[in-house]
């Protein structure tokens, strides 16, 4: 998505039959699986599944086009890596235009490639950037550890989850530079550059061109 983009809920015409937008959809999110780079855009349209309008569908056309032009790229592990797992995360504060509520995004890599990555908008407001942020933060520690990960139940606050990893030392807090921040490709729309930077960095390549031999 373009940055500054702005989707909303009531804005543009209603669609006279949702069908094909909601099939279309459904099969982004299904490469979403894969596809490191549309994970955010996919996941603001799918927020318009009961009543979309001419403008969503338009949005979803636009990334239709973005996949057919990428359609020979992946993700690409290398051997010979140092094979540490690093998590960056971070949070849209309040950039949902019809509840203002926050998208979370975090990404997860091992050696040269992404292995676990998510754009999801919290399901609260935040009434502050750090709140956002801390969020987002223990939402990604749970990734990281099994036992908590977002697909099971837990009783603990966020606040206090984060705190409590960092003191028994199974996560590491590290501040990230805007510019080395690549959990920003799943929290708001970026610059043609700086998308196509970060994809690389996430081991996106386009896998014809790329030396191949020996790796996955």
């Amino acid at each position: 998505m373009e940055p500054n983009a702005k989707m909303c809920e009531h804005e543009g015409k209603d669609l006279k039959d949702a069908t094909m937008y909601r099939q279309l959809v459904g099969s982004l999110l299904y490469l979403t699986l894969t596809r490191t780079d549309i994970s955010y855009a996919v996941g603001v349209m799918s927020r318009y599944m009961q009543n979309p309008k001419k403008p969503h569908l338009e949005a979803v056309r636009q990334i239709l086009r973005h996949v057919k032009g990428t359609i020979d790229y992946g993700l690409l592990y290398k051997k010979g890596e140092d094979y540490k797992l690093v998590g960056y995360c971070d949070a849209d504060y309040a950039g949902d235009h019809d509840t203002r509520r926050s998208t979370t995004g975090y990404v997860f890599m091992l050696g040269s490639g992404a292995i676990s990555w998510c754009s999801k908008r919290q399901p609260t407001v935040s009434l502050s950037t750090m709140e956002a942020e801390y969020r987002a933060a223990a939402m990604a520690a749970q990734e990281k550890n099994p036992v908590f990960h977002a697909r099971t139940k837990h009783v603990e606050v966020h606040y206090h989850f984060i705190r409590e990893k960092v003191l028994e030392e199974e996560v590491e807090l590290k501040q990230i530079k805007s510019e080395d921040q690549v959990a920003d490709l799943f929290t708001k729309g970026l610059s043609g550059s700086k998308f196509e930077s970060f994809c690389h960095q996430l081991g996106m390549v386009k896998i014809l061109e790329a030396d191949v031999e020996g790796e996955c």
